[in-house]
């Protein structure tokens, strides 16, 4: 009997693996099937070329960014990103979709897109002088978790 149990579990595993992960956005489901965040080193369009990192050298004038791909195409998606700082940035440059926490260790930015091509993303400048250390960053559509995204940042 113990033997049975241990199957049954990795079973499950590899079907909830399978499933992908989702999110439901005005009544219907987001699936996501790709996504990644790094530094921007170029457009094809509008949309950002990402090399994938997970720790940046801060040096003026580098893009970041992140890209989720979806299963969606031709559909109107609203989005929420938050970006959580190591500390408080000494100067912080938003557009008037995102707002700052009180402490100022908090960037939120709310946006709708339209899904032609399957994808959201967003991009934004880092500096030499902005915060070293951990960056969180959560994507969510109608409160659910869509994507998580972290790097850290050093000095040179």
């Amino acid at each position: 009997m113990k033997s049975k149990k241990p199957m049954i579990v990795t079973i499950t595993v590899v079907i909830l693996l399978g499933l992908g992960l989702y999110a439901v956005n005005n009544g219907y489901q987001v699936k996501v099937l790709g996504a990644k965040s790094g530094l921007v080193v170029g457009y094809r369009g509008d949309i950002p070329k990402i090399k994938e990192t997970e720790i940046i050298t801060l040096k003026d004038d580098l893009g970041f960014g992140w890209i989720i791909v979806t299963e969606e195409i031709d559909k109107d998606i609203s989005w929420e990103e938050v970006v959580v700082f190591p500390e408080k940035p000494k100067k912080l440059l938003v557009t008037k979709s995102t707002k700052i926490s009180r402490n100022g260790k908090k960037a939120i930015t709310k946006r709708s897109s339209n899904l032609a091509d399957g994808i959201i993303y967003n991009v934004w400048g880092l500096s030499k002088g902005d915060p070293l250390g951990q960056y969180q960053i959560k994507i969510y559509t109608q409160g659910k978790l869509l994507k998580q995204f972290s790097f850290t940042a050093k000095a040179i």
